[in-house]
């Protein structure tokens, strides 16, 4: 078998998604910055941590622009969804269990591809590439 795993994750949605979606977890517990994901005005995602000063080193100002990040300072209301940010990941330790949990979320009973991606080719590539 060949075990998945990630670099340093800075992108905090892709993080939200693996961690939530997924059941991905921070392969070193000391590595990242604990934050909050939730959606702000104009589309804009908010990150919150009682940490503020790691999340002020874990993006720069380029960061914050091409990912559409706020970063703040107060716990948002609602509260959002607790995720490891700047941390490498991996798949949960028990894989035959994770790799059931992939194929429910990508194939339905028949094998066949049961997803659909509503962004288009432009917002892919700026939320992935910053372009």
């Amino acid at each position: 078998k060949v075990k998945p795993i990630t670099g340093i994750m800075n992108k905090p949605l892709l993080c939200l998604v693996l961690q939530h979606k997924f059941g991905w977890i921070p392969m070193d517990k000391g590595q990242g910055v604990d934050a909050e994901i939730s959606t702000g005005d104009g589309g804009k995602v908010v990150l919150y941590s009682p940490r503020t000063r790691s999340l002020l080193g874990a993006f720069s100002p380029s960061d914050l622009k091409h990912q559409n990040l706020v970063l703040s300072q107060v716990p948002p209301d609602p509260r959002g969804r607790p995720t490891r940010i700047r941390a490498a990941l991996e798949p949960p330790k028990d894989y035959d269990g994770f790799q059931r949990l992939v194929n429910h979320i990508l194939f339905d009973t028949n094998g066949e591809a049961d997803f659909a991606c509503e962004i288009s080719s432009r917002d892919i590539r700026r939320a992935m590439l910053g372009q």
